[in-house]
């Protein structure tokens, strides 16, 4: 039995090291699968990624979209509060 994990770094790199071991990313494209994983990540179900829907130009279009300062469009509090700021690339808006 391995020990009760109390760093929080450690437990993040574990969980994301959890699904690039159980999630199916084969589909996705490169950058689509840094999206997937991030998905699977804040929802906690791997079976996600068979469900998510993607057209061919999606992350050239959204990258595009980003770097143009296009804000950020979330449903509710928590997936803002997610967010983390420091990896947007204009300093986007987030709006909840």
């Amino acid at each position: 039995m391995r020990p009760y994990e109390k760093d929080p770094k450690a437990i993040y790199a574990e969980s994301f090291a959890t699904v690039a071991r159980e999630a199916d990313l084969t589909r996705f494209p490169h950058g689509l699968d840094k999206l997937a994983t991030r998905v699977i990540h804040a929802c906690g179900m791997v079976e996600i990624a068979d469900r998510l829907a993607f057209s061919e130009q999606a992350f050239r279009k959204g990258a595009a979209a980003l770097a143009a300062g296009a804000p950020i469009l979330c449903d509710c509090e928590m997936v803002g509060a997610g967010i983390i700021r420091r990896y947007l690339p204009a300093e986007n808006p987030v709006i909840v």
